[in-house]
């Protein structure tokens, strides 16, 4: 357990981007000892039946999050996982994310790929093993 690599690519807003951005920016992040699952769920509207897939992505202590409000004032220490970032799930992204590759990339890598929808960050007085717990579709 916690042998499995994922690739964060975290959105940085454009007001948090810098002087005279005019796009978000994103930037990858590469962590080993990880670890998720990947369930299938099917949806059914009307005639339409569509299969998607959900993600739980566990990342232990000692990997440097920090919160995202933390993280923009120097982006080279750390990472920070929020909702609307990407975590690609055991696969090598070569790619650099921008906000004109960001689709494409996540289309790329589909079938190991979710967008956050909900973080979870444990305390570090607490007794659990896991510092953040992420869910995805």
């Amino acid at each position: 357990m916690y042998n499995k690599q994922i690739t964060i690519l975290s959105k940085i807003k454009k007001e948090d981007s810098g002087v005279g951005a005019t796009t978000d920016t994103w930037k990858k992040t590469v962590l080993f000892g990880c670890e998720y699952k990947k369930t299938s769920h099917t949806d059914v509207n009307g005639n339409t039946v569509g299969i998607g897939y959900d993600f739980t992505i566990l990342i232990p202590f000692g990997k440097d999050y920090l919160p995202y409000s933390t993280w923009i004032i120097d982006t080279t220490k750390g990472f920070s996982v929020n909702d609307e970032d990407y975590i690609i799930c055991g696969e090598n992204v070569s790619e650099t994310p921008t906000s004109g590759t960001i689709s494409a990339i996540a289309n790329k890598y589909k079938k190991d790929c979710c967008k956050v929808k909900f973080v979870n960050v444990a305390d570090s007085s607490s007794m659990a093993m896991v510092q953040v717990q992420v869910k995805g579709v």
